[in-house]
C-alpha cells in the first residue's frame, strides 16, 4: 500500500503562564432632567454586554433620553439660539462627525438647532425645546466616556429609581489585558499584532499581542 506524502514544517508553539488584569471601567452616571423631581428608569435601550459608541441610545431617565456623546470641551450648560463659545464649536464638529452639518462657527444658529433636531429625529426622538419652541441642545440628556467607547457591564433596570449617585451601571472602557513573562528564547516567536491561544481553568479565548518589553 502506498500514500501520498506531503512535505511540511511543523508549527512550534510556546506555552507562558500569565496573569489576566480586568480593563479600565468607570460608572455611567446619569443627571436628572429639567423639570423632574427624581431620576427614574423609564427605558432602557441597550443589553448588558453591548458596546456603545458616541451617539448610542443607553436609557431614557424619567422620560428623557441619554446618549453617548464626545467633544473636547465638557458638556456643562444648556445651548440655545444665539449662544457662542468653546462648547458649542465642540457640539458642532460632533455632530458633523455623526453625518449632520452645522456650520463650525462656534454660535448656535439655526442650522445647529436643525443638526440637533435631526440627530434626534433619527433615534425616534423629540429634541427638547424651549418655552418659544425653539430647539436646545440639554446637555444633562449626554453622557461622555473616557476613550469614547466601552462595553456595558452593568445596566439599571426600567422601573428603577436611581441612587444618589446617579449611576446607571459600569462600562468598561479598554479590553481585559493578560500580561505573561517569556524567556529570551521564546521572545522571538512574540510579535506584536500576532493572534495567540488563551485558556484558563478550560475556557478558551482568542486574543493578540499588543506589546513586550525587556
Amino acid at each position: 500500500m502506498s500514500a501520498a506524502v506531503e512535505r511540511k514544517s511543523l508549527a512550534a508553539s510556546i506555552v507562558v503562564s500569565a496573569t489576566m488584569t480586568a480593563g479600565p471601567s468607570v460608572s455611567l452616571r446619569a443627571s436628572i432632567p429639567k423639570g423632574a423631581d427624581r431620576a427614574v428608569v423609564t427605558a432602557v435601550y441597550v443589553d448588558t454586554g453591548a458596546t456603545v459608541a458616541p451617539g448610542s441610545l443607553i436609557a431614557a431617565v424619567s422620560g428623557r433620553p441619554v446618549i453617548v456623546m464626545s467633544t473636547d470641551v465638557p458638556l456643562y450648560r444648556d445651548l440655545l439660539e444665539g449662544d457662542r463659545g468653546p462648547d458649542v464649536l465642540g457640539l458642532q464638529k460632533w455632530l458633523q462627525g455623526m453625518g449632520y452639518w452645522p456650520d463650525a462657527t462656534g454660535i448656535f444658529d439655526q442650522r445647529t438647532e436643525n443638526a440637533v433636531k435631526n440627530f434626534y429625529r433619527d433615534l425616534q426622538l423629540t429634541a427638547p425645546t424651549s418655552e418659544d419652541k425653539k430647539v436646545v441642545f440639554r446637555w444633562r440628556e449626554f453622557v461622555q466616556i473616557p476613550g469614547n467607547t466601552g462595553t456595558i457591564m452593568t445596566l439599571v433596570r426600567p422601573g428603577d429609581v436611581l441612587a444618589e449617585d446617579l449611576s446607571l451601571g459600569i462600562v468598561q472602557t479598554a479590553p481585559d489585558m493578560v500580561v505573561g513573562r517569556a524567556t529570551i528564547d521564546q521572545a522571538d516567536a512574540l510579535v506584536v499584532g500576532k493572534q495567540v491561544d488563551l485558556e484558563a481553568e478550560g475556557y478558551l479565548a482568542k486574543g493578540t499581542i499588543q506589546h513586550w518589553f525587556f
